[in-house]
């Protein structure tokens, strides 16, 4: 009877812990769905939704974040395609392919880099950094 009442709750948390650790696969799903809504936002220039899905340790206020996005902008985005995501432990990459117009060249010039995201709270919540 001892035994059986110690390892009730031993099981419980095993299950309990189980049941809300997302999978490894299911965590680059919901990554590449939650870049891909990220990226089409910056396409239509929806600065303050995207503000609302950055982390917000190390964000500016909003304000700065627009003037950010704006210069940014310069290099017409035409397409973007999520290639590949990782995802280690809270941390996720996303290696995403663009297609942007960088004036004075008159054609798209492709070019992929990294983004960085973090799982914090159940969410996807992209790293923003000033560059």
């Amino acid at each position: 009877m001892k035994k059986a009442a110690l390892l009730f709750p031993i099981i419980l948390f095993l299950l309990h812990s189980c049941a809300t650790m997302p999978k490894e696969v299911d965590l680059k799903e919901s990554l590449k769905s939650k870049a891909e809504e990220y990226w089409k936002l910056r396409l239509l220039e929806k600065y303050e939704e995207t503000y609302k899905m950055e982390e917000k340790s190390d964000l500016p206020p909003l304000a700065q974040y627009q003037e950010t996005a704006k210069l940014i902008k310069k290099f017409k985005i035409e397409s973007f395609y999520i290639d590949k995501t990782e995802v280690e432990g809270e941390k996720g990459t996303v290696a995403v392919r663009i297609s942007v117009i960088k004036p004075p060249i008159p054609k798209p010039v492709k070019d992929v880099f990294i983004d960085e995201w973090i799982f914090k709270d159940g969410k996807w919540r992209h790293r923003f950094r000033l560059e």
